[in-house]
C-alpha cells in the first residue's frame, strides 16, 4: 500500500519530518512517503526549503532571555523564510524559565535584519511556537525602532514587561532599513490582540503566564496598542491574527 504521511510537528518534541519517520518505521510493509508541513510555527523552513532553491544561513542571535545561540533562516534568491520559533521559540527554554513577561522576540528581528543585509526583498515569516507576549517590540528593536519611557529615557532589551512603560517611539531608522522589503506572514490562527480570545489569555498560560502575569501582560498590551492606534490613526487590535505569536501578528 502507498501511504503519504504529512504531519505537523509535535510541539517541543518532534519535527514534522521526525514524526513522519517514526510513523514510517511503524509501517515496514508499506511504501511510505513523507512530506514536511507546518502551520506557521515550528518547521516552516523545513516545509518550504524543498520547494525553494536556496540554503540555510546560520548566525549568532539572542534567545528569548538574551543568551547567544545559533539561529538560522532560509535564503532563496531575494526571498527569505524566517521561523519565529528559531529566534524566540518555547522549545528554547527550560520549564522553569518560561515567563512571557521576561522573554523577547529580539532574536527574530536579528534573523530578519541579517536576511535584509544579505539581499532579501521578500520575507516570509512563520509565526507560532513562540515563548513571547511582547507585541513584537523585540523584533522592532532589533530592526532599529527606539522606544522611550515617560521620562524620555531610551529603553533597551525590551520585553513584554516594558509595554506598559512605553510612551513614545522613533521609527525613522526602521522605515529606512525595510524600504522596498515586502513581508508575508504564515499563520493559522485569527485571534485578536486583546480580550478573552486574545494573545495573553489564549496562549499566555502555555508560555508560563500565571493569572497574575496575564493581568500585567494584558495591561501592557492594551497600553501599547492604544499608543499604536493614536500614532497611526488605525485600530489594529481587532484585525484577525493580530494576537498570533504573542502579538507579533500586530507587529
Amino acid at each position: 500500500m502507498k501511504i503519504l504521511v504529512a504531519s505537523d510537528s509535535f510541539k517541543e518534541t518532534l519535527s514534522s519530518e521526525e514524526v513522519g519517520l517514526v510513523i514510517k518505521k511503524g509501517l515496514p510493509m508499506h511504501d511510505v512517503d513523507i512530506v514536511s508541513i507546518s502551520d506557521g510555527g515550528e518547521g516552516v523552513i523545513e516545509a518550504l526549503e524543498s520547494q525553494l532553491e536556496g540554503k540555510r544561513k546560520w548566525l549568532s542571535i539572542h534567545d528569548p532571555l538574551g543568551r547567544l545561540i545559533e539561529g538560522y533562516y532560509y535564503l532563496a534568491g531575494d526571498t527569505a523564510v524566517i521561523e519565529s520559533a528559531v529566534g524566540c521559540g518555547l522549545a528554547l527554554l527550560n520549564e522553569n524559565e518560561k515567563n512571557p513577561l521576561r522573554t523577547s522576540s529580539y532574536g527574530v528581528g536579528e534573523l530578519i535584519k541579517d536576511a535584509i543585509l544579505n539581499g532579501a526583498k521578500h520575507i516570509i515569516v512563520g509565526i507560532g511556537g513562540t515563548s513571547t507576549n511582547d507585541c513584537g517590540i523585540g523584533i522592532l528593536e532589533a530592526l532599529g525602532v527606539l522606544f522611550y519611557n515617560r521620562d524620555g529615557l531610551l529603553l533597551s532589551h525590551v520585553t513584554a514587561g516594558d509595554l506598559k512603560d512605553i510612551k513614545s517611539f522613533d521609527i525613522t531608522d526602521f522605515l529606512e532599513f525595510i524600504e522596498d522589503v515586502s513581508f508575508e506572514i504564515a499563520c493559522d490562527v485569527d485571534n485578536p490582540l486583546l480580550g478573552e480570545y486574545g494573545a495573553t489569555y489564549t496562549f499566555g498560560p502555555q508560555k508560563g503566564a500565571t493569572p497574575e502575569i496575564c493581568t500585567v501582560l494584558e495591561i501592557g498590551m492594551t497600553h501599547f496598542s492604544r499608543l499604536i492606534e493614536k500614532t497611526f490613526n488605525k485600530k489594529y487590535i481587532d484585525i484577525p491574527g493580530s494576537g498570533a505569536a504573542g502579538g507579533i501578528g500586530m507587529c
